[in-house]
């Protein structure tokens, strides 16, 4: 490539309810990495794959696909005091074939970067190797967002490639580096979404522990290691923050209170004042100068 000229530009987006509608009506589709932070399916042509979080799709240019989400997420999640959840399915990266000539040929020859995209599959990866990658991608679509100029190019440029650098050599080694994942790793996951699905509800330990047939003491031991918190500590972090959201959007602080899941107001009242240092009614509400 020769200097100063600059590949087809990339694109990162978020995939949510109304974006899967305007993917799924579009004819044409670049080459694409699917980074999947909800469960959800792709219909290609001839087959549909169910895809989960700790996995990353690839698609190449020419195959057409669908998106398909859930039926229990379909329609709107709000009523008329609720301010709207923004329900993020996945993220996709999607770029044109110069775009991936100039990573395979920048500095150093590197034409397997390009054998990538030879064929739709499905690479699945242990947490921690997933959570690298997704963590590269966030560093992208920050840069993404800042004034361009030379340098905010290169820098994108430097990120994309390393992504797919990597990937490259993870998809080339060996089972035990790249495949694996423990069957703790799923559960804790499995646990994770089905809470974040639930914590506005009134959901206990025990029905954690009875939805997924193990004790207690297994859903803690599951779930700390992985999002350095107890069972309890994540879901009063949700509901405080929702309740937060709510007073914040104008509802009542008994309404929100309610509607995050508390059973008692005294236990959301010592809760709040704990974790932002203010009482429920000094929270500023939006709009308010």
């Amino acid at each position: 490539m020769p200097t100063g000229t600059l590949p087809f530009r990339i694109k990162l987006k978020k995939v949510d309810q109304q974006m899967v509608d305007i993917y799924n009506r579009s004819s044409f589709h670049r080459n694409e990495l699917l980074i999947p932070l909800r469960p959800f399916s792709i219909e290609l042509a001839d087959k549909k794959i169910d895809v989960t979080v700790r996995q990353i799709v690839v698609l190449p240019e020419p195959i057409m696909r669908r998106l398909i989400i859930p039926e229990k997420d379909c329609g709107p999640h709000v009523d008329d005091h609720k301010p709207t959840e923004e329900k993020i399915y996945a993220y996709i990266l999607s770029l044109g074939e110069p775009y991936l000539d100039a990573i395979a040929n920048d500095f150093v020859e590197t034409p397997e970067v390009k054998h990538i995209f030879d064929e739709p599959h499905v690479f699945s990866f242990s947490f921690v190797t997933w959570q690298h990658l997704l963590q590269t991608l966030i560093q992208l679509q920050l840069e993404l967002k800042r004034p361009e100029d030379n340098i905010q190019k290169k820098m994108i440029f430097s990120i994309v490639s390393t992504i797919f650098l990597e990937l490259c050599r993870l998809s080339s080694a060996s089972n035990q580096n790249r495949l694996e994942m423990s069957e703790r790793e799923i559960l804790a996951y499995e646990i994770k979404h089905f809470i974040v699905d639930s914590y506005r509800k009134d959901l206990t330990l025990q029905d954690i522990a009875d939805k997924f047939d193990i004790s207690t003491s297994t859903v803690n031991r599951v779930f700390q290691p992985y999002f350095h918190s107890t069972i309890y500590q994540f879901i009063l972090d949700l509901r405080l923050g929702y309740a937060y959201t709510l007073i914040e959007n104008g509802l009542s602080i008994t309404e929100s209170w309610q509607k995050a899941g508390f059973n008692d107001y005294s236990n959301f009242y010592r809760a709040f004042i704990k974790h932002y240092h203010i009482r429920p009614h000094q929270v500023p509400k939006k709009g308010d100068s």
